[in-house]
């Protein structure tokens, strides 16, 4: 009896990993082309709305993506979401991490 119960769930298991599987190949993932271009679009309306203190760059973007994992839902780097969490993360970097970051010549906003 307990054999027949595994069995029907190791069954059910596997049709649900099948069936997310078929859907993710009829709607096809987030192509890579989208995912940088919507974060080239942040960066770009991040650089003109910010002074040259707060100017950032796609390694920046990254960094600040790694620190803050818990804002990426998903792939998408919508501007009125992130770019706050973003400015604040940036005018919390110390001296020395602002350094590290090659930001060594732009003046620190406090």
């Amino acid at each position: 009896m307990l054999e027949l119960l595994f069995f029907k769930m190791t069954s059910l298991k596997k049709n649900i990993t099948k069936q997310r599987f078929l859907d993710n190949q009829r709607e096809g993932p987030v192509p890579v082309e989208n995912h940088n271009s919507q974060k080239q679009k942040f960066l770009l309306e991040h650089n003109k709305l910010s002074p040259s203190s707060l100017q950032a760059t796609t390694g920046l973007l990254s960094l600040f993506k790694s620190k803050r994992l818990s804002l990426f839902k998903d792939d998408t780097w919508p501007i009125d979401k992130l770019r706050r969490p973003f400015v604040l993360w940036l005018t919390s970097l110390t001296s020395k991490e602002r350094e590290d970051l090659g930001m060594e010549g732009r003046t620190q906003i406090n």
